[in-house]
């Protein structure tokens, strides 16, 4: 049995790894090794590893890494810790293939901590960019010590062949969380206003705004600028936790400041849980601040985000973002945009660049196939122009990313180049 290990760290990681979860613990062939760490187990960060737990999923191992400040040098310390402790981990029981997402801390440690035991490492969300953050670094570190990677989009696929990985390492699955969408039950308006202690007043802001790692020193008057436009607002908001980044305490403590000025219409959140979130999402106006989930999961509910300042720079959008600067006066206008119904109506036929919803199927028979051979383990740079760079293979369900159709190639596969018949000589 194939012993697949995956490594979450956080509220964002999870609900993307939940489809491909599930897609494991459905076959006999598979068996799931869980490795919880980094904000899970923070209750200044909600504990969600209680969401794991709810889920009934059997953990292999909690890696605590320290998460007691937030100062560059803490974040530093606990890189290092998380490297040690992950290593102790894999010494006592190994997965045969590690599972990653993205661009965290916390999965560089786990990445570094597999080196030295030859472990393949299949990482999704490669090729991503977020130019205001060190994520953009670590994700790039990541996919140069990875094996196989399941890209969102092709130009994240064409991103990963520049770096010199090989062709058949690289395929275009689209995103797992867009499984999630489709499969996540929403809740009542009744039942989230009772979960959350209030009763809506349209309209439904919902608001996430992370600490720009490479502008930390600049958190307080970021986080300022955006409250001041949210305090003129009247209607409720829904205000999420940021990551668990250098600064983070810095917006934790002004979004707590905002919420108990207003706690009939202001709500911040430490975990609200997959479900809850969705059907948030769903009921809102518009989202505010700088989080991934404007740009992957709003789509789906054709909800517009002003997206604010740096941190998702670079990144494939869709028709629903809106950017702006930091500035008050930027986010003001940026979200009166938003509010229109002129805005909200031009959504109707947008479409979603980060798949459709089928992703996970994809990615575990890929990681339940593969040869783990040298072949997999020793890793070749594969010089290459720009045109080769783009014969990106794409596995989307019988459609790219532009929405055409080729009735020649088989179901579950589009390609300029492969067309294979199964998984297996998919990948060689």
């Amino acid at each position: 049995m194939r012993k697949i290990g995956i490594v979450t760290v956080g509220r964002s990681d999870l609900a993307t790894f939940t489809p491909v979860i599930e897609r494991i613990l459905e076959r006999e062939d598979l068996q799931l090794l869980l490795y919880v760490s980094g904000a899970h187990l923070s209750p200044e960060f909600g504990s969600t590893a209680m969401e794991i737990a709810q889920k009934g999923w059997k953990v292999a191992d909690f890696i605590e890494i320290g998460l007691s400040s937030d100062t560059p040098q803490a974040m530093a310390k606990a890189l290092g810790l998380g490297v040690l402790s992950f290593a102790q981990v894999f010494s006592r029981r190994r997965p045969d293939i590690l599972m990653v997402i993205g661009d965290r801390f916390e999965m560089l440690a786990a990445v570094q901590a597999a080196m030295p035991f030859n472990i393949p490492i299949a990482h999704i969300h490669g090729g991503d960019t977020t130019e205001g953050s060190i994520d953009e670094a670590i994700r790039h570190s990541i996919t140069k010590m990875s094996h196989l990677h399941f890209a969102a989009t092709e130009q994240y696929g064409t991103r990963i062949l520049q770096m010199g990985e090989e062709h058949w390492r690289v395929i275009v699955t689209g995103s797992p969380s867009l499984d999630n969408l489709f499969r996540t039950e929403r809740q009542s308006k009744e039942s989230v206003e009772e979960a959350l202690g209030i009763k809506y007043v349209d309209p439904l802001i919902m608001s996430t705004f992370d600490p720009v790692t490479l502008e930390y020193r600049d958190t307080q008057y970021h986080i300022d600028e955006m409250l001041n436009v949210l305090r003129k607002h009247l209607g409720t908001v829904v205000l999420t936790y940021p990551e668990a980044d250098t600064s983070g305490r810095v917006v934790i403590n002004a979004i707590q400041e905002f919420a108990s000025e207003d706690p009939d219409h202001r709500v911040m959140a430490k975990r609200l849980g997959t479900s809850m979130y969705y059907s948030l999402l769903s009921s809102a106006a518009a989202m505010v601040g700088n989080s991934s989930s404007g740009l992957i999961d709003a789509p789906f509910f054709k909800l517009p985000v002003v997206n604010i300042g740096n941190k998702q720079n670079g990144r494939v959008k869709a028709d629903n973002i809106i950017d702006c600067g930091y500035g008050s006066a930027d986010i003001e206008v940026a979200l009166a945009t938003a509010l229109s119904e002129k805005f909200r109506s031009g959504l109707k036929n947008m479409k979603h660049p980060y798949g459709i919803g089928k992703s996970a199927q994809t990615i575990v028979d890929v990681v339940a196939s593969v040869p783990i051979d040298q072949a997999l383990i020793v890793k070749k740079f594969q010089d290459q122009s720009m045109q080769e760079a783009a014969k990106v293979k794409v596995w989307i369900e019988g459609q790219n990313a532009a929405g055409s159709v080729k009735p020649d190639v088989p179901p579950g596969c589009l390609s300029e180049t492969h067309a294979p018949v199964d998984v297996g000589k998919f990948l060689r």
